[in-house]
């Protein structure tokens, strides 16, 4: 975030298969997933692959970026402006994504976990991102 404006700053500016991510998961949100019943906006998880970088899509599991519907006809990846206010999208539903940052952790470490290494005390939690985990009332999930 800029300390002046306040205006959030992009990890990445750019995304490719080839990219080589600073910390794991990075979060994005799809811009064509806002269809999600009461108007939940679900992020997409990027991690580092053997092959490339993968995201973690709650309906579609770990995939290999870019997925195909961000390439044309010949394949070759469609460019993504972020629009001029990106800064003012809503962000993900904090109730909702807390549980999915686990599920998209989990199944990262299980699909490539041993391949690469990857301890999972190296990913990212909810907690890491936003602070304290939010319950509903009464404490009970």
């Amino acid at each position: 975030m800029d300390p002046i404006t306040g205006v959030p700053t992009p990890l990445i500016t750019e995304l490719a298969g080839n990219t080589i991510l600073p910390v794991q998961p990075v979060l994005g949100l799809n811009p064509n997933a806002y269809s999600w019943p009461m108007s939940i906006v679900m992020p997409w998880f990027f991690y580092n692959g053997p092959t490339g970088v993968q995201f973690f899509d709650v309906l579609y599991g770990l995939n290999p970026w870019p997925p195909p519907s961000f390439l044309d006809a010949a394949g070759a990846p469609i460019p993504i402006t972020l629009p001029l206010l990106y800064s003012l999208s809503p962000l993900p539903d904090l109730k909702e994504t807390q549980y999915i940052f686990e599920l998209a952790n989990l199944t990262y470490l299980l699909g490539f976990g041993d391949i690469l290494g990857i301890q999972p005390a190296s990913l990212l939690t909810f907690a890491d991102i936003w602070g304290t985990p939010i319950f509903f009332a009464g404490g009970i999930p």
